[in-house]
């Protein structure tokens, strides 16, 4: 049974200053102000930085928006990933405990009386538990194995 962890967020790349954008008001309204001579034309030159500006801060504000949600994106996966490992432990312990009642079991009677009291003494008498241990649970790791998966 393979495991495998859940895929890291990507840190969102810093968004690019738009040079062009700064740029073409400028060279525009220099145009203008040329034809016209009418200082309100130079108004539109300061124009282009600042939506320039405002632009870079929006895409910061909604890259961190969706790192957030990647980021709740990938602890959901992780509890999502413990709850698949929980499950398939206790399915492997449910079967490992199945295969032979316990002497407590045996002593409550909450084992099957069929299966322990059967006059066919021969070699094919079901186990007996007589205690726990800790063995391999047969989960396999695929992945990174230094990969961290954080807690849910």
């Amino acid at each position: 049974m393979d495991i495998s962890p859940p895929p890291s967020p990507a840190p969102a790349p810093p968004p690019p200053f738009p040079v062009l954008g700064v740029a073409a008001p400028l060279v525009v309204s220099v145009a203008v102000w040329a034809i016209t001579r009418s200082p309100y034309a130079l108004l539109f030159a300061a124009l282009g930085p600042v939506v320039a500006v405002a632009g870079v801060a929006d895409q910061r504000i909604s890259g961190r928006r969706s790192a957030r949600g990647a980021e709740r994106e990938s602890l959901a996966a992780s509890e999502r990933l413990h709850a698949e490992v929980r499950a398939r432990v206790a399915a492997v312990r449910v079967a490992l405990a199945s295969r032979a009642p316990s002497a407590r079991e045996i002593l409550d009677g909450s084992v099957n009386p069929a299966l322990l009291w059967r006059a066919d003494p021969g070699g094919d008498a079901p186990p007996i538990a007589l205690g726990t241990g800790d063995v391999p649970s047969g989960l396999v790791w695929r992945g990174d194995p230094d990969a961290r998966v954080p807690d849910p």
